[in-house]
């Protein structure tokens, strides 16, 4: 979840949102947030429990991208690279020849996002929505498991700035909620970006990729107003289909 804004906002439109994070969650949520591993099986044991027992209706999921992020592959200045790459297109689990921090970085990710795809897949089964975000390029999205989930959903592309971020983020969407197509939206640069790289927030210096990771109020509000339109349209097929 984040900062909980999307569950939030959600809350606010009149659903019953469930935000979930890890303990070390760095930001402050906007609304109470159920701390789960979701590196263990018996955190999504507990998640399918709940798909069973509440009427679920739309499952969002944003795994973390800081090791599947390709900015790593690009070095910030000519005397300084930066975080160095874990993954490439042809090792997109991980290089083989990581060890130590690295490692144990790679392969925390890789279970995340392994089972949160079995977990949408799951949820497919039951005709429950789901959706999936991460950066449009991201390495994760080429690991096994994401790319079988491409054939239960469609791909919505967008640049953040579109929807009321600061910076002309490339993100990606997978998803079988049919009403997300309405979040695709391209930058024309008709307005400006706020800057990349090392920046200056709180007295501290930190990578500007770390402020573009909670969702804009915008985009939540957007996604928002399209579950309202799928949850009417799931209500007008249930009643043409008594």
């Amino acid at each position: 979840a984040g900062s909980a804004m999307l569950s939030a906002v959600l809350q606010q439109y009149g659903f019953e949102p469930l935000a979930i994070d890890f303990g070390g969650n760095k930001h402050r949520p906007y609304m109470h947030v159920v701390n789960l591993d979701l590196r263990q099986r018996h955190s999504w044991q507990f998640l399918e429990k709940i798909a069973l027992s509440r009427r679920l209706f739309f499952f969002h999921g944003a795994p973390p991208c800081g090791t599947s992020s390709r900015a790593r592959d690009r070095p910030m200045s000519q005397h300084q690279h930066g975080p160095k790459p874990l993954r490439s297109s042809r090792w997109p689990m991980g290089f083989p020849w990581l060890s130590g921090v690295d490692l144990e970085r790679v392969e925390s990710a890789n279970q995340i996002y392994v089972q949160m795809a079995k977990f949408c897949k799951w949820l497919h089964t039951l005709n429950i929505m789901w959706s999936l975000g991460n950066p449009g390029n991201s390495y994760m999205w080429l690991i096994p498991e994401m790319v079988s989930l491409t054939a239960l959903g469609f791909w919505v592309y967008f640049h953040s700035c579109c929807h009321g971020g600061d910076r002309k983020k490339f993100t990606a969407f997978l998803t079988s909620c049919i009403e997300f197509a309405g979040l695709e939206s391209f930058c024309d640069n008709s307005h400006t970006h706020a800057d990349w790289g090392m920046i200056r927030s709180e007295g501290k210096t930190v990578f500007a990729t770390s402020k573009e990771a909670a969702y804009p109020r915008k985009l939540c509000e957007r996604i928002a107003e399209l579950l309202k339109m799928a949850a009417f349209r799931q209500q007008m097929d249930h009643m043409l289909n008594k």
